[in-house]
């Protein structure tokens, strides 16, 4: 009995003497870590950095409207023509509205840099025509009303600081613009521009992080890379989309260079038309009672609407295409700079 009572003991000595606490420094190995999409703390810091690049873009925009009376006739040729009466005019009105989207530091000289972004988020008509469903004989539809632009600012800001923005460089065809902002010291030594593999750069399924300001704030979503088979201009993924990303960075991983490259910028979501019967035109639309049947006149509104999941990226090749048509002007006395992105 005794000799069992004593095996029994040493036993116990045996096992409790194995097992110790470790410190927490030498359990933990550093700092505490949580789950992440990122695979490693080099994409971590890399994405960091890139962050410090995409900047929040708003543009204020003012309009001078005249609405014409209802059956006034007036054409577009008649305006063009000298010594037209515009006695039609119902009302006048004055509006301000403000768009919000993203761009990208692509270049820097001095204290001032360029930025990319889509030319909807920072270019505005000039004059906008509103058209009647009407037309006289020769087929010149009746205006309902015109908007000339009274006012424009651009705007770009980091969340602390703000500066006022330049139009520089536009492409309409592929909604491309680079703007122009002074007194930036936000990336001085560590500008970056595009590295793009040509070997197949991007494949379906690589995954994709996009990083712009929908509602004001810094988000970012990530989702996987389409081609677009019917347009070698687009990219698609199923990366969420909203207002305020039209200009989002799109950045894809490079496993074998360690290192993000830009895939492209966000452009638009994919959207449906839904039509609806209004009454009136909108734009000459009068009180009625909703409770009572409506008798008067209606026409057909269509609405366009987002379709979730379906989200388009200027590629980075097409940019590419752009920047080096682009008046090296734009770029300041040193030019583009070609750095890769890391």
């Amino acid at each position: 009995m005794e000799k069992r009572l004593l095996s029994l003991v040493l036993i116990l000595v045996a096992v409790f003497s194995g097992c110790r606490t470790l410190p927490m420094e030498e359990a933990g190995r550093g700092m505490p870590s949580y789950a992440s999409d990122f695979e490693n703390t080099l994409m971590q810091e890399q994405f960091n950095t890139l962050s410090e690049r995409v900047l929040r873009v708003v543009s204020y925009v003012g309009y001078e409207t005249q609405v014409f009376e209802p059956g006034s006739n007036i054409t577009l040729e008649m305006l063009k023509s000298d010594g037209v009466e515009l006695s039609g005019v119902r009302t006048r009105q004055h509006s301000n509205e403000s768009f919000g989207g993203t761009a990208l530091v692509v270049s820097t000289d001095d204290s001032a840099a360029v930025l990319l972004t889509c030319r909807h988020v920072v270019s505005y008509p000039d004059t906008v025509f509103s058209y009647d469903d009407r037309a006289d004989r020769y087929g010149n539809r009746y205006l309902l009303g015109i908007s000339v632009k009274s006012d424009q600012l651009v705007v770009v800001s980091d969340g602390r600081t703000h500066w006022p923005a330049l139009l520089c460089s536009e492409d309409p065809e592929n909604d491309l613009a680079l703007i122009r902002i002074q007194r930036y010291f936000g990336t001085s030594g560590m500008v970056s521009l595009l590295a793009v593999d040509d070997s197949g750069f991007p494949r379906w399924g690589d995954r994709v992080w996009m990083l712009g300001y929908p509602s004001g704030k810094a988000v970012l979503t990530g989702g996987i890379l389409s081609r677009c088979r019917d347009n070698d201009r687009l990219l698609v993924t199923d990366a969420p989309f909203s207002e305020g990303c039209s200009g989002a960075a799109a950045f894809v991983w490079d496993n074998y260079a360690e290192v993000f490259r830009l895939a492209g910028i966000g452009r638009s979501v994919a959207a449906r038309t839904r039509f609806q019967l209004r009454p009136e035109s909108r734009i000459h639309e009068k009180s009625y009672n909703t409770s009572l049947p409506y008798r008067g006149a209606v026409f057909i509104d269509p609405v366009k609407e987002h379709v979730p999941g379906v989200t388009f990226i200027i590629p980075a090749p097409v940019i590419m295409n752009f920047l080096d048509n682009t008046d090296t002007r734009c770029f300041g006395p040193e030019g583009l700079s070609r750095n890769p992105l890391r």
